[in-house]
């Protein structure tokens, strides 16, 4: 009697266990379909941005950015990269190196020091000012802007120059932007990533 009622507590007891493994699986099971979800929402949620001066809304998500968000970003890139002293040389620098990506930002840095070196040595001034011409965006996350780069030794003006420059960004899976590169439009001339873009 004793023996029979064992097996029917250990048979009871390895169905119990049974039930727990089926009800631990369907809860795993559950859990990786919820953060399916989850990854799948954040990769396709869109990130609307509206600045409190600046009238046009942007959006931007893991699959691209609203063109007025691009260019603006562009414009701003342009300003702080070529509107520079020895003064802010070093400070808009560093702003540009927080915008670039891991990837690009060790020879950019070393890029923009050498030019924050030639434009302290040399007291240069440089004045971007965009021209009439109509930014374009080319290969979905790259903008051509078109402008006049204005060079100043000393506060004696130089050159003015027409200039044509393409930034190319990265957004990456949470909808945000890095630089990746900038390069003027000029066959002698290669992408601040990879070799300097001299100053005129």
């Amino acid at each position: 009697m004793n023996i029979d009622n064992g097996k029917k507590t250990i048979a009871d007891v390895k169905n119990e266990n049974n039930f727990f493994k089926k009800i631990l699986l369907v809860m795993a099971l559950v859990n990786v379909f919820l953060l399916a979800i989850l990854a799948y929402a954040l990769m396709k949620e869109t990130v609307v941005v509206v600045p409190p001066v600046v009238t046009n809304k942007y959006e931007i998500s893991a699959y691209g950015a609203s063109p007025t968000y691009l260019v603006d970003m562009a414009e701003y890139v342009m300003t702080m990269l070529r509107t520079i002293n020895p003064n802010n040389v070093e400070h808009n620098n560093s702003i540009i190196l927080k915008m670039a990506s891991a990837e690009a930002q060790p020879k950019m840095r070393k890029i923009l020091d050498a030019q924050a070196a030639r434009i302290k040595k040399e007291d240069i001034i440089t004045v971007w000012s965009g021209a009439n011409i109509p930014p374009k965006i080319v290969n979905k996350n790259s903008v051509v802007l078109n402008g006049i780069l204005k060079t100043y030794y000393s506060d004696k003006l130089v050159s003015s120059d027409p200039k044509e420059y393409k930034v190319t960004f990265d957004i990456n899976s949470f909808g945000r932007l890095y630089v990746t590169q900038i390069e003027e439009i000029k066959p002698s001339v290669a992408p601040i990533s990879n070799q300097s873009v001299e100053q005129q």
